[in-house]
């Protein structure tokens, strides 16, 4: 998680100031930070529920069981269902 949020932390400043429309002025240029802004924001939105999730869990001591049972329910599958190419 640490690491997925510096990710994050550091793609926002080498994305932020980066001016793909030239002039700082230009409205285009304020729109694209704004998408930007936007999208950046529901990443991390989703790393910290992905971090609450992970710590209720770890908190009910149910983080073994869920593990056990997805081993349990992949057993059988080929190596092949894993490949993502």
């Amino acid at each position: 998680m640490a690491e997925m949020s510096a990710l994050f932390l550091a793609s926002a400043i080498v994305v932020g100031p980066h001016c793909p429309h030239g002039r700082r002025g230009d409205d285009r240029h304020a729109e694209s930070r704004r998408r930007a802004r936007s999208a950046l924001a529901s990443r991390y939105v989703v790393i910290g529920l992905a971090r609450a999730i992970v710590v209720v869990m770890d908190a009910g001591k149910i983080t073994d069981t869920v593990l056990f049972w997805s081993e349990h329910a992949v057993q059988g599958l080929s190596a092949f269902a894993f490949y993502s190419t």
